[in-house]
């Protein structure tokens, strides 16, 4: 699943490396529309408004989870470059407890300031009460999307560019079969589009947790990432 790019020929290897990284981010950013489009066609043209207003603030946030952890990737790509095992081992617990502040940080201020937001975006009052409860279920899963996203970046940086889209397909594909079963199946409106997403993107964290550390014991014997 790693690629070198000492060899071959690099227009293609990259056109190959690349494109997995750009349909795992379609893919993400597809999690937002897919909520809008089950709200909008089950509980109609109100509820379709609130998720709209709050995927206008997922975005802002998912663009910035994609920023840091891009600025991750090229770090580990020149450690794992120099072949310094030891710092990139060090700069990943660095990593790890930076992004899980970073993430904690976003989820409370996000949820604290969730009323104020939205009064700053000029919501109607109208749709204000559901899109504050997607809105806030939203960003108490902050800390999972940053997660499984790091993981992501992290085997990219390591050359394994496949592995983190069937992360982001994992989540998107359960994201599209729970939508419906939390917004009419359970009877939870727009808050059950919310937790839908947010269950898919802990069982993607999940899975993505297990590969990781199956492939540390595989790799283990040889100490490369």
């Amino acid at each position: 699943m790693k690629k070198s790019f000492t060899a071959g020929s690099i227009p293609r290897q990259l056109a190959t490396f690349s494109f997995p990284i750009l349909l795992a981010n379609l893919l993400q950013a597809s999690m937002q529309l897919i909520n809008s489009l089950w709200v909008g066609n089950l509980l109609g043209s109100a509820a379709f408004g609130a998720v709209t207003v709050g995927t206008t603030v997922i975005i802002v946030v998912l663009a910035f989870v994609l920023g840091i952890n891009n600025a991750t990737l090229t770090i580990f790509a020149q450690l794992k470059g120099s072949n310094d095992q030891k710092r990139i081992n060090s700069y990943l617990s660095a990593f790890v407890i930076i992004l899980a502040v970073l993430s904690l940080i976003i989820s409370v201020t996000g949820y604290v300031l969730t009323e104020p937001l939205l009064a700053l975006m000029n919501t109607p009052a109208s749709i204000a009460s559901e899109a504050k409860a997607y809105l806030q279920i939203s960003f108490i899963g902050t800390f999972l999307l940053v997660g499984y996203n790091f993981i992501g970046t992290a085997l990219r940086a390591f050359g394994d560019s496949k592995t983190p889209l069937y992360f982001v397909l994992l989540a998107t594909v359960l994201a599209t079969v729970l939508d419906p079963l939390f917004i009419a199946g359970f009877d939870l409106g727009v808050a059950g589009a919310a937790y839908a997403t947010v269950l898919a993107q802990s069982i993607a964290f999940i899975y993505s947790l297990f590969y990781l550390s199956g492939r540390f014991k595989n790799t283990a014997s040889d100490s490369s990432f």
